[in-house]
């Protein structure tokens, strides 16, 4: 099994997340800045976007 190279952030709320950036030491290095903003972006939005659905769901409970 490879590994998976990940990074740890902080989210707007102050949750710790960890995610998962690529499989293998050559995606890491072609990493540019900008693109593990966007990245890590993309994943916080799509957390909260999920996290949003369960609330909502949870609320017609």
């Amino acid at each position: 099994m490879g590994k998976i190279y990940q990074v740890q952030v902080y989210g707007i709320e102050g949750e710790m997340r960890t995610i998962d950036l690529c499989n293998t030491e050559v995606e890491m290095q072609k990493f540019t800045v900008l693109q593990l903003r966007k990245n890590i972006t993309q994943k916080i939005l799509q957390g909260r976007q999920i996290l949003q659905i369960k609330r909502k769901t949870s609320a017609r409970s």
